[in-house]
């Protein structure tokens, strides 16, 4: 499953566009502003508060070079003066290649359970490659994201444009004007103000709005549910496939099959992404702890709070799905916890369960033409 995965991820683009299925229409500005004629580009340069304006939404393939860049800054400066902050998406670079590398470590975690069941029938294997490395894997890409985003809210609070890189100099006052305009046309400095005020008012903005901004576009969970659950199902739920639904075709009794699915679809759509939520609440503290004292406190938290919890919730299910088999009683608890958990699953990932949830600010847009940028 994760090699097809892999597949359909490089070349599902391509085999849309070869189906005549029309894709999104994307404002790169790498690529929509002209890069060799001067005066095209500079016409680009100075409307592109207009092509924010008319934009949708905003993605922000985030590094740690992003906000130090005044280009970009100014870009998200922008767009969160156009538009919602809801509207607006922060993905870490550094947070898809750890979940496409998680991916692969735990497909590599199958092949060698595979190898390994076929020399030995105890379950050791499975715990130390599975849950081990894989969880400690998630443990350590959580902690080093948690790490990544305290320092982006220790980096805006102190903000100037003045200490912003500028690939090319000569374009720092073109962008410095139009941050100038873009901050009187929203109304965040005064009409009359000049562009060194109008400037200072920007920086302010900058160290009070941002940060909170990137933490609600960011999320309280690096991942969304919706990428954890498509994890788990092509880590672990493709032994539903390969075992369960292969032994009904060998005579094993349909409801018994079906309970089976249900403790399968428990385990990877609530189980593991409630395990997933407690690892991130784990990695993200104690962030005065590196190196050796950090590496054991993940593996000692891991251990004692996911872990064995997890064992013992994996064999609760397991039994309840063993009962259900023969008690209608059983099946009801079976169907209730699920119907808990999921409710658990739905406040963890929306952060109606937290108390220190980023504020979620949702600003109308604000009326700025074409013209006035």
């Amino acid at each position: 499953c994760i090699p097809f995965f892999f597949a359909l991820l490089f070349f599902a683009r391509e085999l849309q566009g070869l189906l005549g299925f029309p894709g999104r229409t994307v404002f790169l500005d790498k690529t929509c502003i002209h890069q060799e004629d001067q005066v095209v580009q500079r016409q680009g340069i100075e409307k592109l508060s207009a092509f924010l304006s008319n934009s949708e939404s905003m993605v922000t393939l985030y590094t740690d070079i992003y906000l130090l860049k005044l280009w970009t800054v100014y870009e998200v400066a922008s767009f969160l003066a156009l538009r919602p902050i809801r509207r607006m998406k922060v993905i870490p670079v550094y947070q898809l290649c750890a979940y496409y590398n998680g991916l692969l470590v735990a497909y590599f975690a199958q092949m060698s359970t595979i190898v390994l069941r076929s020399y030995t029938t105890f379950a050791w294997h499975e715990l130390i490659l599975w849950n081990g490395v894989c969880g400690l894997v998630v443990m350590v890409a959580c902690r080093r994201w948690a790490r990544e985003k305290a320092s982006i809210q220790t980096r805006l609070a102190n903000f100037s444009l003045h200490n912003c890189i500028c690939a090319c100099e000569s374009d720092r006052p073109l962008v410095c004007r139009n941050i100038a305009v873009l901050m009187r046309a929203a109304g965040a400095a005064p009409d009359d103000a000049s562009d060194e005020t109008a400037l200072e008012h920007f920086n302010q903005l900058a160290r009070h709005e941002l940060p909170s901004a990137f933490t609600t576009c960011m999320g309280r969970i690096s991942l969304s549910y919706k990428q954890v659950v498509v994890f788990c199902v092509l880590w672990q739920g493709t032994t539903f496939l390969d075992a369960d639904l292969a032994s009904l075709a060998l005579g094993r009794p349909l409801r018994e099959v079906l309970l089976s699915g249900v403790g399968w679809c428990i385990w990877t759509t609530v189980c593991l992404p409630l395990a997933f939520v407690g690892m991130e609440y784990l990695a993200a503290s104690c962030l005065r702890w590196t190196g050796f004292r950090g590496l054991v406190w993940l593996t000692c938290s891991f251990i004692l709070f996911v872990s064995i919890p997890c064992f013992v919730v994996n064999k609760f299910i397991w039994v309840i799905c063993g009962m259900a088999e023969t008690s209608n009683l059983a099946l009801v608890v079976l169907l209730l916890s699920f119907g808990i958990g999921g409710a658990g699953v739905y406040l963890a990932f929306s952060g109606r369960c937290s108390l220190t949830c980023a504020c979620r600010r949702s600003r109308g847009p604000r009326s700025i033409g074409e013209g006035s940028l």
